[in-house]
């Protein structure tokens, strides 16, 4: 299944908007708010492709929604956790625990799942 670019950009914005924001409110007090944007940044910019125009080669949204959604989901949130770990520590020098980051990654996507799915149905 393929999105047109008029369907995709919205719900990228969208994402990026709200995960950006909870990433910062979670992370602000450890972490500068510019690693924390570009970390956020580089998780969201790199795992939305992937779960709107690859994950669906994978499982067939149409026939197995729930399971594309829940599988999908699941590694999206483990993918940016890994990738929110390693630019947090790198940028900032300091250890960050990998559940800080697995736990920022599952509010984080959470409410931008949650976002998302308010907005399809209303």
């Amino acid at each position: 299944m393929t999105y047109p670019l008029s369907e995709y950009l919205p719900a990228l914005i969208l994402t990026l908007g709200t995960e950006l924001l909870v990433l910062v409110l979670l992370l602000r007090r450890h972490h500068r708010i510019g690693s924390v944007v570009l970390a956020g940044f580089l998780a969201s910019g790199f795992t939305h492709p992937q779960l709107w125009y690859v994950w669906p080669h994978v499982i067939d949204s149409r026939t197995h929604y729930v399971a594309y959604v829940v599988s999908g989901e699941l590694l999206i949130l483990l993918i940016e956790a890994v990738i929110l770990w390693l630019v947090l520590r790198r940028r900032n020098g300091k250890r960050v625990h990998p559940l800080t980051a697995l736990g920022a990654s599952a509010l984080a996507n959470g409410a931008s799942f949650l976002l998302g799915w308010v907005v399809m149905v209303v």
